[in-house]
């Protein structure tokens, strides 16, 4: 499928310079990897906001102070760490 997309100059410059920095092989690598990202955002928005109507619809919430978040976040970093560790 072939599909002509006109672009504003700042745009085309910045495609340009890309590709002339060898980020991409040509203008249309760019685009194409630029319209993947585009359509995972989507997905994982999506995710998201489905999760969050779940949430949302799930009842009575615990609210949590400033404390003990920082513990579940330390916690995990602690988990990321030692699965890194492997």
């Amino acid at each position: 499928m072939t599909v002509r997309v006109e672009l504003s100059p700042e745009l085309e410059q910045a495609v340009n310079e890309k590709v002339r920095k060898g980020e991409f092989p040509t203008a249309d690598d760019l685009v194409r990897q630029a319209v993947r990202h585009f359509i995972e955002d989507d997905a994982e928005i999506a995710h998201t906001e489905g999760l969050l109507q779940e949430a949302a619809e799930s009842g009575d919430y615990l609210e949590l102070t400033e404390h003990e978040w920082d513990s579940i976040e330390r916690e995990a970093v602690e988990e990321a760490g030692k699965r890194r560790a492997g």
